[in-house]
C-alpha cells in the first residue's frame, strides 16, 4: 500500500464496536493475533464525505455522511455527522446491485468514501449491516423495501 494504512477488526475478544484505526508500528508486536481476530487492511482514503448504500434486491438506498472537514476522520461512527439522502450515478448503483447478486445475497450495506480525486472508493460490503439509523436520519424507506422483498414468494 502506497500511503497510510488503516485496519478494522472483524471480531475481538471484547464485546462492542471496534473502530477502524491507523496501523502503527507498535501494532506489529501483536500481529500474530490475526489468527484468532481477522482484520481488513486497506490504504487510507481521504475524501469529502462517506456513502452508506443499502442494497435491497434491485434497489439502492444511498446516504451521504458528512463529517467536519477539519477533523482527521478515519471512522465516521465515532464523530458527529450529518446524514442526508444521496443519489449515486447509475453505473455505481448497477455495479453495487450486481456485486450483491454475485455474492448470492439480496441485502448488503456497502460503505464507500467519495474523493474529488478518486471518485467513489469501495470500502466494504456488509451483509449484516445496520440500516435503521439511515432510514431515520435520511428518511429512506429501507424497511418498506425489505418487507416488500420478504412478502414476495421468491425472495
Amino acid at each position: 500500500m502506497g500511503g497510510e494504512t488503516i485496519y478494522k477488526m472483524f471480531h475481538s475478544p471484547r464485546v462492542g464496536i471496534h473502530p477502524t484505526r491507523r496501523l502503527r508500528t507498535e501494532d506489529f508486536e501483536s500481529i500474530d493475533r490475526l489468527i484468532t481476530c481477522p482484520a481488513i487492511f486497506q490504504e487510507r482514503i481521504r475524501g469529502e464525505f462517506d456513502i452508506r448504500a443499502t442494497v435491497v434486491g434491485d434497489r439502492v438506498f444511498a446516504a451521504r455522511i458528512i463529517f467536519a472537514p477539519l477533523e482527521d476522520v478515519i471512522d465516521t461512527r465515532f464523530v458527529e455527522t450529518e446524514v442526508t439522502p444521496w443519489t449515486l450515478p447509475a453505473d455505481v448503483e448497477e455495479a453495487l446491485i450486481q456485486m450483491v447478486a454475485d455474492f448470492g445475497l439480496v441485502y448488503s450495506a456497502v460503505d464507500m468514501r467519495y474523493s474529488d480525486e478518486l471518485g467513489y472508493v469501495f470500502f466494504e460490503s456488509n451483509p449484516e449491516g445496520q440500516y435503521l439509523w439511515l432510514e431515520i436520519e435520511a428518511n429512506l424507506e429501507i424497511s418498506h423495501a425489505i418487507a416488500s422483498r420478504l412478502l414476495r414468494k421468491n425472495c
